[in-house]
């Protein structure tokens, strides 16, 4: 067998470790991203921070399981009535795959809390004392 066959050989079966070793790593990586559930509505009023948006917003992934400890509040658009806010959320699983999702969310006005009178305090006689 003369060299250059040799060397054609050695070359294909380099080439067809390399595109083997290629399909590997490409099939076995996690590509999938989370999903975002919503379980329950918030109670939401004016003013609440975004930790009362995540009422009720799970995630889970394929191969990480539980990542609801990733989900953020992404960012929130306001109706233009006030009455209601949309909220976009996202999660990500442990490869950086990132899922968004949103879902309406309705704003309740804040109570003002009334406001107890002052204290009244008994009249002091000067000369009493």
């Amino acid at each position: 067998m003369n060299n250059r066959i040799k060397l054609e050989i050695i070359l294909s079966v380099l080439l067809a470790g390399m595109i083997g070793l290629a399909y590997f790593v490409t099939t076995s990586k996690d590509r999938t991203h989370p999903v975002i559930t919503f379980t329950e509505d918030p109670v939401y009023y004016e003013g609440d921070g975004n930790d009362v948006l995540l009422t009720g917003v799970q995630a889970s992934d394929d191969i990480d399981g539980d990542v609801t400890a990733s989900v953020v509040v992404d960012h929130i658009v306001e109706s233009a009535d006030g009455a209601s806010i949309t909220v976009y959320y996202a999660a990500k699983d442990n490869s950086n795959n990132v899922v968004k999702s949103s879902r309406v969310v309705v704003v309740h006005k804040a109570e003002t809390p009334p406001v107890a009178p002052a204290p009244q305090l008994p009249e002091q006689n000067p000369d009493e004392e």
